[in-house]
């Protein structure tokens, strides 16, 4: 949908769209947070945003709606 994903070690990711006019900086059309560090890739498809966490406590597959702009699920991979 002509958007930019990019998701931060910090677990915020941002979401850009491609087609706005930048003036001196780029301004995400959303920012969402995972709740938790991203240490590895991300895959998306069909406006969702899948996001595992490698943090010391958690071992996390996070699903980003970027529709709704929130997380719609997380799921436990260390069980």
């Amino acid at each position: 949908d002509n958007l930019l994903i990019v998701a931060a070690e910090s677990g915020i990711v941002y979401v850009f769209d491609l087609g706005a006019e930048i003036d001196d900086e780029a301004v995400p059309l959303k920012t969402i947070s995972i709740g938790a560090d991203v240490r590895s890739a991300f895959c998306a498809h069909d406006g969702l945003v899948y996001i595992r966490d490698e943090n010391s406590k958690n071992n996390q597959l996070h699903v980003v709606d970027i529709d709704k702009g929130e997380v719609s699920w997380s799921l436990n991979l260390t069980e």
